[in-house]
C-alpha cells in the first residue's frame, strides 16, 4: 500500500493496486502506473484490447506515453495536455500497428486521473472505468465507448441483458484503431473518507456492482485489502479476463497543532519574528549567566577608588599572591555522564518494531532486544500486508539506513545471515514507521500466505453470499421461438 499526502492541507491518499491475468488467459494485457507530474500525481490503467497482438505491448506504450507526456508539457492547462497525450500515443501504436504484420490492430482502453490536492481531473477511452465511492455508495463515473453502452443508452437493452450479450465486449472508442481520438474529461472535488475505483472491464465484468460497492466502503479494510477483495471477487465470478485495480482512499488529514503565537492572539506572520526575538532572549540570558558563573565577584574585596584607579599596579614577583586553586565546576567526568547526556543516549536509541501476528510471539525477541542498550523495542499488531513477509524462521529487516544497527544486532544476537533481510523503507512502511521490523517466526510460509490474503478473501466471500441471498439471479437467455 502506497500512502502520501495529496497537495492539499485536508487529505491524504492511501492506494491499493492489483494486476492479475485472470483465470482464463495466458499473458496479462493489462498495465497500470502512478506518477508525480506538474499536474498532479497520475493513476493510469490501461487494457490492452483482448484478442490482438501486441495488446500488453499496446497498453505499456498508454500508460508510458500519458506519463512522460504530462511530465514534459507543464506549461499547458491539463484538459489541453491530456487530449494532445491521447494523440500523441495514438499516433505511436498505429504506426507500431502498420510497421508489424504480427501487431496489426493493436490498441488499448485508458482510464486515468490526476490529483491535485483536493481537485481530481479524471479522463477514459473505451470501457475501463472510473468510479466514486462517497458515504458509503459508489457512483460510474465514466460511461463506457462500447455498444452495449448505446444500446442501453437507446432503451433497447437493459444492463442486466447487456452483461449476457455476446457483444458486450465490441468497443466504439479505444486508442490505436482510429486516426481522430479524443478523451471524455470531466472532474470532482474530493471529500474527506471518499474513494477513488479506476479499473479494467476484467473487474466490473464478472463482480456484480453490489459486491464492488460492500468492499469498496468497508471501512475496516486497508486500501490494499480492499484491491485484494474485488480481486477475489473477479475471480470467484469466473476471473475470464485480466483485471486491473486502483483503488483511491482520501483520508482527513489530522489539523496541525496551534502555534504559541496563534494561542497567544498573534497573526501568523508574527509568529516568527515573535520566536526570533524570543530565541535571542533566551541565548543572552544564558550567556549572562554563563559568564557570571565563569567571572564570580568576591564580597570580601572592598570597591576601587578613583584614587587607585589612577595608580597603576607595580608588578613584583614577591609580592604576587598565590594563585587561588582551579574553582570546581559541575561538569562531570568522562566516568560520571551528566543527567542531559543520559538523556541524549536515551533518545538516540534505534527503535524496532517487533511484530504481533497471530501463533507468533513478540516474546524471544523482547528478551533478546532486552539485552542491547542501543535498542528501543516497541510491540506492534500485523496487517495482511505486513503478515505476508513472515517466514518458517524469524527475520530481522531492516532499511538501508539503519543497516550499521542491523549489522551490530546480527552479530550481538549471533544471528544467520537468512535471518537478516534488508528491504526498502517503503515495504517496511507497511508494517511500521521504524526502520527495523522484528517479525516471529510463523508455523509454516503457506499458512503464512494463507493468513496473509485471509482477510480480503473473507471479506469477499462475505459480501458475494450476502449480496447473492437478496438479488436474484440474472434470467437465463432464451432463444427466440
Amino acid at each position: 500500500m502506497l500512502t502520501f499526502p495529496s497537495q492539499s492541507s485536508s487529505v491524504v491518499v492511501s492506494v491499493g493496486v492489483q494486476c492479475h491475468v485472470g483465470k482464463q488467459r495466458t499473458e496479462n494485457q493489462d498495465r497500470v502506473t502512478r506518477s508525480e507530474t506538474p499536474f498532479g500525481d497520475l493513476f493510469v490503467v490501461a487494457d490492452g484490447i483482448g484478442g490482438y497482438q501486441g495488446g500488453a505491448e499496446a497498453a505499456q506504450v498508454t500508460v508510458d506515453g500519458f506519463v512522460n507526456f504530462l511530465k514534459a508539457n507543464g506549461n499547458l492547462t491539463l484538459p489541453d495536455a491530456l487530449q494532445q497525450a491521447v494523440r500523441s500515443v495514438n499516433a505511436a501504436l498505429r504506426t507500431r500497428s502498420a510497421a508489424r504484420n504480427d501487431q496489426h490492430g493493436m490498441g488499448s482502453t485508458v482510464v486515468l486521473c490526476a490529483v491535485n490536492g483536493n481537485q481530481v481531473t479524471y479522463a477514459h477511452a473505451g470501457d475501463s472505468r472510473a468510479y466514486l465511492l462517497r458515504g458509503g455508495h459508489l457512483q460510474q463515473l465514466t460511461r463506457d465507448h462500447s455498444v452495449m453502452e448505446r444500446m442501453i443508452a437507446q432503451g433497447l437493452l437493459t444492463p442486466a441483458q447487456a452483461r449476457e450479450h455476446p457483444d458486450a465486449s465490441v468497443l466504439t472508442r479505444a486508442l490505436g484503431q482510429s486516426t481522430d481520438i479524443s478523451l471524455d474529461i470531466a472532474g470532482v472535488t474530493i471529500q474527506p473518507k471518499d474513494a477513488l475505483l479506476l479499473c479494467s472491464d476484467g473487474l466490473w465484468g464478472y463482480a456484480r456492482h453490489e459486491e464492488i460497492e460492500a468492499v469498496a466502503a468497508a471501512e475496516s479494510l486497508s486500501a490494499s485489502a480492499v484491491a485484494s477483495a474485488m480481486l477475489n471477487l473477479a475471480l470467484e465470478g469466473g476471473g475470464g479476463d485480466n483485471i486491473s485495480i486502483q483503488f483511491l482512499r482520501f483520508l482527513p488529514l489530522e489539523p496541525a497543532k496551534k502555534t504559541a503565537a496563534t494561542m497567544l492572539g498573534m497573526p501568523a506572520k508574527w509568529g516568527l519574528a515573535a520566536l526570533a526575538l524570543a530565541s535571542v532572549l533566551v541565548i543572552a540570558i544564558i550567556a549572562m549567566a554563563t559568564w557570571n558563573n565563569q567571572h564570580p565577584v568576591n564580597p570580601t574585596i572592598a570597591p576601587v577608588t578613583s584614587a587607585a584607579k589612577q595608580t597603576p599596579p607595580v608588578a613584583s614577583n614577591t609580592q604576587r599572591p598565590e594563585a587561588p586553586p582551579p574553582a570546581q565546576t559541575s561538569k562531570p567526568t568522562p566516568q560520571q555522564p551528566s543527567p542531559n547526556t543520559a538523556t541524549k543516549t536515551v533518545s538516540q536509541k534505534t527503535k524496532v518494531a517487533m511484530i504481533r501476528v497471530e501463533n507468533g510471539s513478540t516474546g524471544e525477541w523482547a528478551h533478546d532486544f532486552g539485552k542491547l542498550a542501543y535498542l528501543e523495542p516497541i510491540e506492534q499488531r500485523t496487517n495482511a500486508v505486513c503478515l505476508s513477509l513472515g517466514g518458517s524462521v524469524r527475520m530481522l529487516y531492516y532499511s538501508s539506513q539503519s543497516a550499521p544497527v542491523a549489522t551490530k544486532v546480527q552479530q550481538d544476537l549471533k544471528l544467520s545471515a537468512s535471518q537478516m533481510k534488508e528491504l526498502s523503507a517503503d515495504v517496511l512502511s507497511h508494517c511500521s514507521s521504524y526502520q527495523m521490523v522484528a517479525m516471529p517466526a510463523v508455523p509454516s510460509i503457506s499458512d503464512a500466505g494463507k493468513t496473509a490474503q485471509e482477510s480480503a478473501e473473507e471479506k469477499a466471500r462475505e459480501v458475494k453470499g450476502a449480496i447473492q441471498n437478496t438479488i436474484p439471479p440474472l434470467p437465463t437467455p432464451t432463444s427466440p421461438q
